[in-house]
C-alpha cells in the first residue's frame, strides 16, 4: 500500500481548525463577544493550510520540485500573521495601552517580516541552510509572542493547565522550527508523527482559547467563583449621568438608538481620558444604566498618589463633559443629559474570580463611588469621602462644598463641587445643538445635602 502523504494531515488540521476558529468568532460576535484575536487565529491556521495545498499540488504537477522551498515561501506570510494576531488577542489588548499596544505591535512584526523576506530571498538565490535557519527564527520569534500572549490569556483567566500546556507545546514547535531546517521535515516516520503531533496541539491549543476565556462557555460560568479570590487595594469610579431617564423616556420617542449612541459615546470619552492619567486602563469596567463604574488595582504603597489622579481624572470628567458635549454637537443632534454625577472612593476591596474568567469586585470603594454620585445633584459634580479627601496633595481646594451622607447608622463627611451654581449652561447649543425640533429637559429638583 502506497504511504499517506505526510502534508495531508498537515492540511486537515489545520485547514479545519483555522475553519472552526472563524465559525466561532461569527458565533460569539453575535453574543456580544467582539475579539479580532480568534478572527486573526484562524486566518493564521488557514495560511498553514494554503501551504500544505500548495505542496500537494506542486507535488503532482512537478513532482521533482523541492517542497521544502515551497513551505519556506509561505512561512513569512504565516509567522507575520502569527506575530500580528499575539496583539490582538483581548486580553493582551487590555494590558497594553493603545500607543504602545500600537509601537511594540509594529516593531515586531516588522521584524518578523524582515527578517523572514532576508530568508527567503537567501533561500531563492541559492544560499538554502542560511535562508532556512533565519526564517526558522524568524518564526520563533512570532511563536514566542503568539505563545506568550495565549498564556497570559489563560493566565488571567485562570486556567494554569493551560499556561503550562501552551508553553510546552509553543517551547517545542520553537524546537522543531530549527530541526526543521537542518534536517526537513522527511527523516522517517517517528520524526514525522512527532511534527504532526505538536501541530495538532498547537491547533487545538487555539481552538481552546474562546473556551479557556469563558466566552463560549455556559450561561452559569457568570455566577461560580473559582480560586483566584484576593484582597486587593482600589480606586473606584462611579459616573452616570444626570436627568436620564427623563431625557431618555423623551428621547426614545425620536429615535431609540439615539439613547444607546450618547451612552456609548461617554464610556469610550471617559475611558479615554482615564488613559491619559498615571492609573492608565482600568482593571475593570461595568455599565450600569446609565453610568460606568471603573475600578483601578493599586498597591497599598501608592493609595496617595492613585487617589490623587483618581480625584483629577473626575475632575477633568465633569468640567470638561460640557465642552465634550460642544466638539460633538453634529451627533448629539437631539441633545444629552444635563451633566455628570461622580463618586470617588479608595480602599480595601475583594476581588472574585468567575468560571468564565470574568473578574468583579466587592467592597466599601464601590459601594460607596455608587451612594456618593447621588450627591452630585441636581446638575452633576464629583463627590468624595472626607477622610479620602485628606489624602489629595494640593488638589482639596476644588471640592469646596461639604456634605453629610449615611451610611447605615453613621453619618460620613464629604466634601464635593457640583454644578449647583450653573442653572442653564452658558451655550444653549450644547443641549440642543441644532434648530430641529427635539425633546426638552427640564433641569432636576432633586436637593443634595450641602453645607
Amino acid at each position: 500500500m502506497q504511504p499517506i502523504n505526510p502534508a495531508i494531515p498537515f492540511l486537515i488540521h489545520s485547514l479545519c481548525g483555522g475553519l472552526i476558529l472563524l465559525t466561532l468568532n461569527t458565533y460569539l460576535r453575535h453574543k456580544d463577544v467582539k475579539d479580532t484575536g480568534l478572527n486573526w487565529l484562524g486566518i493564521s491556521l488557514l495560511s498553514w493550510a494554503a501551504a500544505r495545498v500548495a505542496e500537494l499540488i506542486t507535488g503532482k504537477v512537478a513532482p521533482n520540485f523541492p517542497t521544502d522551498h515551497l513551505l519556506y515561501l509561505f512561512s513569512p506570510i504565516s509567522s507575520v500573521l502569527f506575530t500580528m494576531t499575539a496583539f490582538r488577542i483581548a486580553p493582551v489588548r487590555e494590558v497594553l495601552r493603545p500607543p504602545e499596544a500600537r509601537l511594540w505591535s509594529r516593531a515586531a512584526v516588522a521584524t518578523v517580516a524582515g527578517i523572514s523576506t532576508v530568508a527567503w530571498l537567501a533561500i531563492l538565490s541559492g544560499h538554502v541552510m542560511p535562508g532556512k535557519f533565519l526564517d526558522a527564527f524568524a518564526s520563533s520569534l512570532a511563536l514566542i509572542a503568539l505563545g506568550l500572549g495565549l498564556s497570559y490569556s489563560f493566565r488571567k483567566a485562570g486556567h494554569r493547565f493551560l499556561v503550562w500546556l501552551t508553553v510546552m507545546t509553543f517551547l517545542v514547535c520553537v524546537g522543531r522550527q530549527f530541526y526543521m531546517a537542518a534536517f526537513g521535515v522527511s527523516s522517517g516516520d517517528t520524526v514525522i508523527f512527532l511534527h504532526l503531533a505538536n501541530s495538532a496541539m498547537m491547533t487545538m491549543i487555539m481552538l481552546l482559547t474562546p473556551f479557556g476565556l469563558g466566552w463560549a462557555g455556559r450561561d452559569n460560568q457568570r455566577l461560580k467563583t473559582v480560586r483566584g479570590i484576593a484582597n486587593v487595594y482600589v480606586v473606584a469610579v462611579f459616573i452616570d449621568l444626570r436627568n436620564s431617564t427623563v431625557w431618555a423616556d423623551i428621547v426614545a420617542e425620536r429615535d431609540f438608538q439615539y439613547v444607546r449612541t450618547v451612552i456609548e459615546k461617554l464610556g469610550q470619552w471617559a475611558w479615554a481620558c482615564a488613559l491619559a492619567t498615571p492609573l492608565g486602563s482600568p482593571n475593570f469596567v461595568k455599565q450600569l444604566g446609565d453610568g460606568y463604574l471603573f475600578v483601578w488595582e493599586v498597591p497599598a504603597a501608592s493609595m496617595i498618589t492613585a487617589v490623587n489622579a483618581g480625584a483629577r481624572l473626575c475632575n477633568t470628567l465633569f468640567k470638561s463633559y460640557p465642552r465634550w458635549i460642544k466638539c460633538n454637537a453634529q451627533t448629539f443632534h437631539w441633545g444629552v443629559p444635563i451633566g455628570l454625577g461622580i463618586g470617588i472612593d479608595a480602599g480595601p476591596a475583594i476581588r472574585l474570580l468567575f468560571e468564565d474568567g470574568s473578574v468583579d469586585y466587592l467592597g466599601n470603594p464601590l459601594n460607596h463611588a455608587a451612594k456618593l454620585q447621588e450627591l452630585a445633584r441636581p446638575h452633576g459634580g464629583v463627590v468624595i469621602l472626607e477622610k479620602v479627601w485628606n489624602l489629595l496633595n494640593g488638589f482639596r481646594g476644588r471640592f469646596p462644598l461639604k456634605g453629610v451622607i449615611k451610611f447605615g447608622e453613621c453619618e460620613v463627611r464629604v466634601r464635593m463641587v457640583t454644578g449647583a451654581f450653573s442653572t442653564k449652561p452658558k451655550d444653549p447649543k450644547v443641549h440642543a445643538p441644532d434648530k430641529r425640533p427635539g425633546p426638552k429637559v427640564s433641569p432636576a429638583t432633586n436637593a443634595t445635602n450641602v453645607e
